[in-house]
């Protein structure tokens, strides 16, 4: 290149300097914005595309039905049956045709799109009982009851499903229990004469002593035990403040000359 050649390159006579500036500026003469990146011309990420399921029994007749996405878990699918089911979802097995789910896969990955339709079956236990529940979770009472247990079972000491569940500090169990219709042990005594509400002031259940005298079939409310213990004795022999406060506004409970009262609560004579 000659030394003339090079200098009208640069120069403002070759044009190749103004031609740089005016493409970084606008027609106003401002500079030009780079506001307009790459970013700009992104789409946002499309949402995860839903999938009408229609559930039905073994029987063919239509259990629910529910939208999901197609990125849930099977397992995800199961916990949102698993109330209008009865069943813990532990024990659901959901049929798309012949084929069982699985857990983990999502509802996409099972070829489940834009609709289908699963068969549900609950795995029933062989032998169930309300009176070993494994577990607190209140939806194995209805499970338990239609696998065949008997709601109203006792032990040979007297104890019912609602003693049991006191005992293992099942309060969810012991509330589903209460608001069950089949479930009429409402007043049983073991051999020692303790009621459900005698255990469970002894072991400071207030929410279910509440639950228990809200039972309209209810009626032993100011029985003592064999050792002459009511209720509220129970609970203040065990130090359970709140429960004693709860049985004694208790509007039925008896208030006569500390009949049915210990002499001492909570320094009150």
């Amino acid at each position: 290149m000659t030394p003339q050649a090079y200098t009208r390159s640069f120069s403002p006579e070759g044009g190749t300097l103004a031609a740089a500036a005016a493409s970084m500026t606008g027609a106003g003469g401002e500079p030009r914005s780079r506001s307009r990146s790459r970013s700009c011309d992104r789409s946002p990420p499309a949402a995860p595309a839903t999938v009408r399921l229609r559930i039905t029994q073994i029987s063919g007749t239509l259990l629910t039905e529910l939208d999901v996405e197609e990125l849930e878990r099977i397992d995800d699918v199961k916990k949102k049956l698993a109330r209008v089911a009865e069943a813990p979802r532990k024990y659901i097995r959901l049929l798309f045709g012949a084929r069982e789910l699985q857990d983990e896969r999502t509802v996409s990955e099972e070829g489940l799109s834009q609709e289908a339709t699963l068969v549900i079956v609950r795995c029933a236990l062989e032998a169930c009982s309300l009176l070993a529940v494994p577990e607190d979770d209140p939806l194995l009472v209805p499970f338990f009851i239609n696998s065949g247990a008997d709601p109203n079972e006792t032990d040979e000491n007297g104890w019912s499903a609602l003693h049991w569940a006191s005992h293992r500090g099942q309060v969810a169990t012991g509330e589903a229990l209460l608001a069950c219709e089949e479930f009429e042990a409402v007043n049983q005594q073991d051999i020692g004469r303790m009621t459900a509400l005698h255990s469970f002031a002894h072991h400071g259940h207030v929410n279910l002593c509440r639950a228990i005298v809200n039972r309209s079939d209810f009626s032993v409310l100011n029985d003592r035990a064999s050792n002459g213990n009511t209720a509220l004795h129970w609970a203040a022999r065990s130090s359970h403040a709140d429960v004693c406060e709860a049985v004694w506004h208790l509007h039925r409970f008896l208030d006569s000359r500390g009949a049915a009262r210990p002499r001492r609560l909570q320094g009150r004579e």
